[in-house]
């Protein structure tokens, strides 16, 4: 997660959160599990991507979602 923030760093804030300290946060953004990766642009859920297992492939689906959430910000469809 640090490699993504640091790469969208000024474009899109990369948070972590807790569950074992955060657990009501997650609750209320719809979270259905650990790990949950959401997207929200504009404070609204865009994306959301749950894992029961580990994903070789999770930092290529984290961008292409984080970069279709700025693009759609900029009005492109």
């Amino acid at each position: 997660m640090q490699k993504i923030a640091e790469e969208f760093a000024g474009r899109a804030r990369v948070v972590k959160v807790e569950w074992d300290r955060e657990g009501r946060a997650g609750e209320s953004f719809g979270s259905a599990g650990v790990p949950d990766y959401l997207v929200f642009r504009d404070g609204e859920r865009v994306d959301r991507l749950g894992l029961a297992f580990v994903d070789p492939f999770l930092e290529t689906r984290l961008r292409r979602m984080l970069n279709a959430a700025l693009e759609a910000g900029r009005g492109n469809p």
